[in-house]
C-alpha cells in the first residue's frame, strides 16, 4: 500500500502478446491477462508500449489503450508512436481519464514535437 504509488509497471507488447528482453522475446503471457496481475498487485500506473508502433510516429494505439483501461482502474502512461501535436491531441480525445500520461521521447530529440505547447495543449 506505501508503495502503491510509487512502483510503476512496464508493459511491453506486440500486439497482444507480451515481450521481454528489450523486446526481442515474445512471451505466454498475454498483455491483457498481465494488466489484471498487475491490478491486482495494488499497481496503480502503468506503462504501455506497443512495440509495433515505437519509433515511428505513427500515432498512439488508440484501440489498445482503451482497451487496456478498460481492464484496470489504474493509471496509464502510453508509450509507443507520438510524432506531433495532433497525436497527444488524439490520445486526449479518444481514451478514457486513466489513460493520463504520454511518453514523447523521439519526437522531442527530433524536433517534431514542442514541449511547452504539448504541455498547453494538454493542460
Amino acid at each position: 500500500e506505501r508503495w502503491s504509488d510509487r512502483i510503476v509497471a512496464g508493459i511491453d507488447a506486440r500486439g497482444h502478446v507480451v515481450a521481454t528482453r528489450g523486446w526481442l522475446a515474445e512471451t505466454e503471457v498475454s498483455r491483457d491477462e498481465l494488466v489484471r496481475t498487475v491490478t491486482a498487485w495494488g499497481i496503480n500506473r502503468i506503462v504501455y508500449t506497443e512495440i509495433a508502433r515505437d519509433g515511428t510516429g505513427t500515432g498512439y494505439d488508440t484501440d489498445a489503450l482503451r482497451h487496456i483501461a478498460s481492464l484496470t482502474p489504474a493509471h496509464i502512461t502510453a508509450s509507443g508512436g507520438a510524432r506531433t501535436l495532433d497525436d497527444l491531441r488524439a490520445l486526449r480525445a479518444s481514451t478514457p481519464a486513466n489513460v493520463d500520461a504520454a511518453i514523447i521521447g523521439r519526437a522531442l530529440y527530433e524536433g517534431t514535437l514542442d514541449l511547452a505547447e504539448a504541455l498547453a495543449a494538454l493542460s
